[in-house]
């Protein structure tokens, strides 16, 4: 629906969930191309600048390979819907819960500011570029695709049942079935017209 799966692997209760790079990417270099004059009169260039060049970042082959390596096969690219679109995706297909740490999650300042501005979920925006994987050795992989040159954080685990848990410091929600992704819901319909 609104990611792509790369891998038929279910997620396992007690595997535990990385996800690479950052969230949101294309989302937010798409809102910085598209109103890039505006956001100038708002933000430093530089910040403007530097989320429109997000979309080079779109590229995940290098973090697959280092997936392989593991033996990792549960791997979902981040699209539309974003990172909350992807987790509730793989936890339906394996009919699994979650625990998700909000905090650990990562996410560029520049994300922050234009979805702060534009009153866009950032863990909802089109999010190309990033890799979710559920693995047995998180820590291990998380090393080595940082040794590799990827960004990657441990967001989580996977738990039995269905209880798809948030948890924001002292504060748990629940993960709810994705509906419209954020730059429809704000923007109008999707045309990738930042895919270059």
């Amino acid at each position: 629906m609104h990611t792509e799966t790369l891998s038929g692997a279910p997620l396992r209760p007690g595997q535990e969930l990385i996800v690479t790079k950052w969230i949101a990417l294309a989302g937010t270099a798409a809102i910085a191309s598209v109103y890039e004059e505006e956001l100038k009169k708002r933000y430093p260039a530089s910040l403007v600048n530097a989320a429109k060049h997000f979309a080079d970042s779109r590229r995940i082959s290098g973090e697959m390979q280092t997936a392989a390596r593991f033996g990792t096969r549960a791997l979902q690219e981040l699209s539309q819907g974003g990172i909350f679109g992807a987790l509730w995706e793989m936890a339906e297909r394996a009919d699994v819960g979650l625990e998700i740490n909000l905090k650990r999650i990562p996410i560029r300042q520049e994300t922050v500011e234009l979805c702060e501005y534009f009153d866009v979920n950032p863990y909802r925006l089109y999010s190309a570029g990033s890799l979710l994987i559920g693995t047995d050795q998180a820590e291990a992989l998380a090393a080595a695709l940082i040794d590799d040159g990827i960004p990657a954080a441990v967001i989580g685990h996977v738990t039995s049942g269905k209880r798809r848990i948030i948890r924001n410091g002292e504060n748990i929600s629940f993960l709810n079935r994705p509906g419209q992704d954020e730059w429809e819901r704000r923007f109008g319909a999707w045309t990738d017209m930042k895919q270059e």
